[in-house]
């Protein structure tokens, strides 16, 4: 049992909110209520999947496209957009362990954050990880001492 993009495309805030207000209380949703209790983050896979297809269309030729565990570590999500060609963006061991479990290839992860201790910079260079966003001069000279260390160089794509 599920919803499709056709059915979501109808409802709109910009709409009366009476519509969305049926679908909420739909026997689909107190089915999954009842099923997995409340409160419940439910996600269509179909939509995940159009919605990572339409915006990969909507970049230049080139572009990159970051998932960020941050904002969702769930696995079916973030195997979802790694199928759609999204790699991972993650700030810490247990975003670097979701994103593992999730099939993203770490060696295209980009690892970013303002807390990057040397051990947690260590862990990510052992882990494949190449690619760090550094907030300031303190934290590139901590990432470029520890690729140092274990002779690591930056991929530069």
């Amino acid at each position: 049992m599920g919803f499709r993009a056709a059915t979501l495309g109808r409802l709109s805030l910009s709409e009366p909110r009476i519509p969305l207000l049926r679908f909420l209380m739909s026997d689909f949703l107190k089915a999954l209520a009842a099923a997995h209790g409340t409160p419940l983050y439910a996600y269509d896979l179909d939509i995940v999947a159009a919605s990572t297809a339409a915006l990969r269309a909507e970049l230049p030729d080139g572009a990159r496209l970051f998932h960020s565990f941050k904002a969702n570590p769930l696995p079916a999500v973030a195997r979802q957009v790694r199928l759609g060609g999204a790699v991972a963006e993650i700030t810490s061991e247990g975003e670097m362990e979701a994103a593992r479990l999730a099939g993203h290839d770490l060696r295209e992860a980009l690892f970013g954050g303002p807390g990057k201790t040397e051990a947690v910079i260590m862990e990510a260079l052992a882990a494949g990880v190449r690619w760090f966003s550094c907030e300031s001069w303190t934290d590139l000279g901590r990432v470029s001492a520890a690729a140092a260390r274990v002779d690591a160089v930056a991929d530069r794509k």
